[in-house]
């Protein structure tokens, strides 16, 4: 009994792992070689986050530009209603959960940056001027609506470099 319980699970893993042969069907071979469907979804990503470079060093409060990128991949125009963002983790700066809402169509194939104007704290640890060049991870939810979907959230998380400006 052990035996061909042994040669069963030998089979089934000698078929998993075979390679087609070459008697395999040609609709079969062409749903292979199709293109990949478009996303459901647009992609989001940070794009920059802008610092006045002319703040004090004693600063207790910094306007930041959060750039979030909507790239529209889909088949349909979608809507970027409303973009919330905030810092996550330890970073030069802290970031406090910021909603702003933009009521912006995508067209179909179509990238759009979105700046979203926040107040940042400048981290007390570095001594350098300003104190607030680095990376740090931010968080950006964005929810779209398009004529097939009601309102979603897309989220990211991911690393950005500061970018001071003057």
């Amino acid at each position: 009994m052990k035996t061909s319980w042994l040669f069963v699970c030998l089979l089934a893993a000698a078929c998993a792992s075979s390679t087609p042969s070459s008697t395999d069907t040609p609709a079969a071979t062409a749903d292979a070689a199709a293109p990949a469907k478009k996303p459901a979804d647009p992609i989001i990503a940070i794009a920059r986050l802008d610092v006045n470079s002319a703040q004090p060093r004693t600063a207790t409060s910094v306007p930041m530009i959060v750039r979030v990128r909507v790239e529209n991949r889909t088949e349909e125009t979608v809507t970027v209603d409303r973009i919330d963002v905030s810092s996550a983790g330890i970073g030069p700066y802290t970031v406090s959960s910021t909603s702003q809402d933009f009521h912006h169509e995508v067209q179909v194939g179509h990238v759009s940056v979105f700046p979203v104007w926040v107040q940042a704290t400048p981290s007390t640890e570095s001594d350098t001027i300003g104190g607030q060049e680095g990376s740090m991870m931010m968080r950006a939810s964005v929810y779209v609506t398009s004529p097939s979907r009601p309102q979603h959230r897309l989220s990211t998380v991911q690393k950005v470099e500061t970018s001071l400006t003057r």
